[in-house]
């Protein structure tokens, strides 16, 4: 297998104790280069993420994300990831985070490469397309 000199880089919001706790959970070894904190998600107002209960958690991409994990075979992966996350159930420091979506970006230097906004809870990036993108990335 080639070798990639690829650069994963999470921000989440919370305090760093907290991501502290999520790193340990997920068992992420190495990882205090690549998770960082943002208490104030001024990153996600920076990048204008999708954010507020009305347009994300009742946005119709909600039903159709679970529509694809239920009839395109994914429930026992979500049933797994959720599993896991039972014991480490995050509080965002300030109660207006609770319905900022995340993101996933492929940057090279300045230039966006990818991105993918999440519209809703469970819309996220396809994972293998994002992988292929990025090893297709630094290929080049």
């Amino acid at each position: 297998m080639a070798d990639y000199n690829i650069t994963l880089v999470m921000v989440g919001i919370g305090t760093s104790l907290v991501g502290k706790e999520l790193v340990k959970h997920l068992e992420l070894n190495e990882s205090e280069n690549i998770v960082f904190a943002d208490p104030e998600n001024a990153l996600h107002d920076a990048l204008d993420l999708n954010r507020g209960i009305i347009n994300t958690f009742f946005n119709p991409a909600t039903a159709f994300a679970m529509r694809d994990r239920i009839f395109g075979g994914g429930m026992n992966e979500l049933n797994e990831v959720l599993a896991k996350w039972k014991d480490a159930f995050y509080i965002p420091p300030k109660r207006n985070q609770a319905f900022n979506m995340g993101a996933t970006l492929i940057f090279r230097g300045n230039e966006t490469l990818f991105a993918h906004l999440d519209a809703s809870p469970g819309d996220h990036a396809d994972t293998q397309r994002v992988i292929d993108l990025a090893i297709k990335a630094v290929s080049i």
